[in-house]
């Protein structure tokens, strides 16, 4: 499969599972059977610019200590968790707590 990034050919398996950060109108599919409608990446492009990203960094192999916490508290991804333990030390200060989904701020 051929796959264009800003007209660089890079021959790669790829396949788009997962909206992700670089623009949706600069990537094409040259394979026919992984063919993404322009609708659909327009909408993820929508979607990506209501949220922004955070990056930390831990120590080699705490990645999966905080993957596997996650999981044993009940929450389905390190998002959600860090999300909930933030929003937890919000409520104790008796601040504004951070909305869980787009769904939640739109209702605001």
């Amino acid at each position: 499969m051929r796959v264009y990034f800003n007209g660089l050919k890079k021959w790669k398996n790829y396949c788009i599972l997962k909206p992700t950060r670089m623009k949706a109108r600069k990537i094409v599919l040259a394979d026919s059977q992984n063919k993404v409608s322009q609708k659909k990446l327009d909408s993820n492009e929508k979607y990506l610019q209501q949220l922004e990203d955070i990056k930390i960094r831990v120590p080699k192999g705490y990645r999966e200590v905080i993957k596997n916490l996650a999981k044993e508290e009940g929450y389905d991804g390190v998002n959600p968790f860090i999300v909930a333990l933030v929003n937890r030390v919000l409520k104790e200060n008796g601040r504004e707590e951070i909305p869980t989904g787009i769904r939640e701020v739109k209702a605001k």
